[in-house]
């Protein structure tokens, strides 16, 4: 094989030129929906008649769905501009390129997809056809990759456990603050509360 010199390129290898007339569309389109009604579903492996969560096909299915995927890039269903803002509440970033939002956008898009798919699997266990908080909730709970939002959506059975006891609690007297020195406590410095203080 020869050696390629830096000044070498094939354009014909590195692009394909996507038309984007809506015929063509559908028609990719009706090649996904082929593709993926043509993937062996896999067995469930939840007990008893529940429905399991694969992540094998749903990654699949979404590297399918990517690999088709076109898109003009200006108009998302996840507003690029709140992503924008997002990202740059990180103090390192200083600028942001123009495709990195939509990847973000991706991203999220797929995540919330996934999220969706088990909390349904937890609904239909419940033989409910309406996903509630709890199932979103039971989901998070359940998935080691989403333990950054168990902060975020507690767990109703834990929210209900917890407000139990605030409930049985006799009312308490608010307490009256306790007023200190003006000065916050620095080293060096002594802080006397009010009793230690006479005036004599």
């Amino acid at each position: 094989m020869a050696s390629q010199q830096p000044g070498d390129q094939h354009p014909q290898s590195q692009y394909v030129p996507v038309p984007t007339d809506p015929m063509h569309q559908q028609q990719q389109q009706q090649q996904v929906q082929n593709t993926l009604s043509s993937v062996p579903a896999a067995p469930s492996t939840s007990t008893g008649n529940y429905p399991a969560f694969d992540l094998g096909k749903f990654w699949t299915e979404q590297m399918q769905l990517a690999d088709m995927f076109e898109s003009d890039f200006k108009n998302h269903p996840l507003p690029l501009a709140r992503i924008k803002k997002v990202m740059k509440t990180d103090q390192e970033v200083k600028m942001i390129s123009a495709e990195a939002p939509v990847l973000f956008a991706k991203g999220c898009e797929i995540f919330i997809t996934e999220l969706t798919k088990r909390a349904w699997v937890h609904a239909e266990e419940n033989k409910r056809r309406t996903l509630q908080r709890s199932d979103i909730a039971t989901a998070i709970s359940k998935t080691d990759m989403c333990d950054f939002l168990i902060d975020i959506v507690p767990r109703e059975e834990a929210v209900k456990t917890q407000s139990a006891p605030f409930e049985q609690q006799p009312q308490q007297q608010p307490q009256q603050p306790e007023y200190g020195s003006y000065y916050p406590a620095q080293g060096g410095v002594p802080q006397y509360a009010p009793q230690q203080v006479s005036l004599v």
